[in-house]
This record gives structure tokens, C-alpha cells and sequence, in this order.
């Protein structure tokens, strides 16, 4: 609820756009990301009223991207503030933290190497990208790919007749969750029957039974 000029003037203090702001504050509070995605994602800021209400989803996968040109500076071990995180979730497989900034070991020309955040995508199989890479393009489409479940129809190679097609995911048949598009000539999986990361899906065309005539 900050007026547009007070939240310009916080963004000025945290970017540090003048030397006395910069001397004042020295950015380490902006530079604290573990902790500050602990503050994002509390319950007091994500439940109902909270400033971050609805940013939290417990239907979801918890991903988080933090940017950064200098060291992670939380004030606790990684592994303390990641234990935190999946605590959101009932599986810690669920939480994911992606980053940018400077590259191990040594970073590079514009930014420190980002230690302890790097060590936390690592160890959540996130994806990391030097901040020295130009390629912003690349590194924007890189997360939206780990973010965001890919949903694209698989082709398929013939017409696709009514009750034509067997699904099956590792040996399994799946008689649901999936749907053709004869038009389209595509079989798409529905959002909440999306096959497992690696699985093996095989779609298989049904022979028609043959038609028996009297002679």
C-alpha cells in the first residue's frame, strides 16, 4: 500500500543511486537472500491480509530465483536456511532455488562468486547462470524453462481414429489423464497428470479388429 514516490525512494535507498545512500547502507540487507525469501514466503506475510498473500501456493512447487553481483550474506549456515525452506513443503523435493551472479570459484569481472546461494541450487537441482554472460535473453528463457512445466502437444503420425491410441508411462497403461486433438493430429497431457520427470511414454496405435463377412 506505498505510494509510487515512496516506493521509488526505497528503490533509490536499496539501489544505492547516490554515494551518501551507498556509504549509509552498504547493501548488505538487499545482498541477505535466504533470509529474505524466508521473509517473502512466512505465513504472517503469505496468509490472508499479509503483504505477500497469495504468493505462496500449496498446490505448487516452491521455485525461487535471486539475482545478485555480490556474496550470499545471510547470517546462518546454507543448510539452516535451506532446512527452512523445504519445511514448506511436505516433500523438500519441492523446493527449488534457481540464481545469477558471479560463477564459481572466483566469479568474474562484475560480480563476486555467488558461494552459498550457488551451493543451494546445486544441492535443489536448480539452475545457475553467470551474470557476466551478456545473453540476458538466455538466461531469462533458462528459468522460465525450470519454472514453468513444459505442456507441449506430442505429434502424432497418423489420423487418430476414436479408441485408436494406448497411452502407457514406464509399462504402465494409462487409461486417463491424457486427451487427442483429432484436428490437430496431438495427444496432450492434462495439467494434473503430467508424466514424471525421465519416465518413458510410449503411445501406441490400436490394429483395428477385422471385419468378418459371409462369403
Amino acid at each position: 500500500d506505498m505510494s509510487a514516490e515512496a516506493q521509488d525512494a526505497r528503490f533509490g535507498e536499496q539501489a544505492c543511486e547516490s554515494v551518501e545512500q551507498c556509504s549509509a547502507l552498504s547493501g548488505s540487507d538487499s545482498e541477505r537472500a535466504f533470509m529474505l525469501i524466508e521473509k517473502a514466503t512466512s505465513a504472517t506475510n503469505t496468509s490472508s491480509g499479509g503483504c505477500n498473500q497469495g504468493l505462496f501456493r500449496e498446490d505448487a512447487e516452491l521455485h525461487v530465483i535471486s539475482v545478485s553481483d555480490e556474496a550470499e550474506q545471510s547470517f546462518e549456515e546454507m543448510k539452516v536456511h535451506l532446512a527452512r525452506l523445504q519445511d514448506l513443503k511436505d516433500d523438500p523435493d519441492n523446493v527449488v532455488l534457481h540464481g545469477m551472479g558471479g560463477p564459481a570459484p572466483k566469479g568474474c569481472e562484475y560480480a563476486e562468486f555467488y558461494d552459498r546461494y550457488y551451493q543451494a541450487t546445486l544441492a535443489t537441482g536448480g539452475i545457475f547462470r553467470n551474470l557476466c554472460e551478456p545473453d540476458m535473453d538466455a538466461h531469462m528463457t533458462a528459468f522460465a524453462q525450470a519454472v514453468v512445466p513444459i505442456l507441449d502437444p506430442i505429434a502424432l503420425e497418423a489420423y487418430p481414429l476414436l479408441g485408436s491410441i494406448e497411452v502407457s508411462e514406464d509399462g504402465v497403461a494409462l487409461s486417463s489423464g491424457w486427451s487427442v486433438d483429432q484436428d490437430a493430429l496431438t495427444l496432450r497431457f492434462d495439467d494434473d497428470a503430467q508424466p514424471a520427470p525421465g519416465s518413458e511414454v510410449v503411445i501406441s496405435y490400436v490394429s483395428p479388429p477385422k471385419e468378418c463377412r459371409a462369403p
